[in-house]
């Protein structure tokens, strides 16, 4: 094992992140695992894959490299992502990003963060009234607190498309959920103790967006 590829793996392991060397294999692969769930794996000491989910991969403007070894054709919408290991601000990197999968924060996001948020966003300000406070955009619905009962605590509804849901729950559902009484609204619950603060600006611009876009298609009102 490369003396890069030890520190990265000494890093992960204060995240939770476990190295796993598959029996009868010496080609350098090894899994990584968060709390026994498959985050990604090591290709060999020089490249690791990493599953970083499609909206961090836009946010952060990676893409997929054409020389690796390993997915030299991957698709361009794979919410995989192959990182190479080749020095010391390589192993910061992988680290910061598999943070920002894992929806590690350096402390809980709060509903104040929301608002100061979705405020510095055109056209989007705070309303509040007796059922409590929310942001909203030309008079239309952007985000506000989760409150009906079937909600976990401290957590967020966010106005985005279906097919934007679906993706959000499919890739990242342990920041990302949804209850009952809000599956035939246009939006999404997100667990502010998950989310990083880079995905939910981003989300807030994507919910932006999709409240603003002329054909949207939504099913209720909010």
């Amino acid at each position: 094992m490369s003396t890069l590829r030890r520190q990265l793996v000494a890093k992960l392991r204060k995240l939770g992140v476990e190295e796993v060397r598959p029996p009868g294999r010496d080609d350098g692969f090894a899994g990584l695992l968060y709390h026994g769930k498959d985050i990604g794996h090591f290709h060999d000491d020089g490249e690791v894959d990493i599953k970083l989910g499609k909206q961090l991969i836009k946010r952060e403007g990676l893409r997929h490299n054409p020389a690796s070894r390993v997915h030299p054709k991957r698709a361009a919408s794979s919410p995989w992502m192959e990182l190479r290991l080749a020095d010391a601000d390589d192993v910061d990197a992988i680290v910061r990003l598999i943070k920002l999968a894992l929806g590690m924060t350096d402390g809980q996001l709060t509903y104040d963060d929301v608002f100061a948020l979705g405020l510095k966003l055109p056209g989007v300000s705070k309303h509040t009234n007796k059922l409590g406070t929310s942001l909203k955009a030309n008079g239309k619905m952007l985000a506000c607190p989760a409150l009906n009962k079937q909600a976990e605590p401290d957590s967020l509804m966010v106005c985005v498309s279906f097919d934007q849901r679906e993706e959000l729950l499919f890739t990242q559902p342990e920041i990302y959920y949804l209850k009952p009484h809000y599956a035939s609204y246009p939006c999404v619950l997100v667990r502010l103790e998950k989310i990083a603060r880079g995905d939910l600006r981003y989300l807030l611009e994507t919910a932006l967006a999709f409240i603003n876009a002329p054909n949207k298609t939504t099913r209720k009102k909010l």
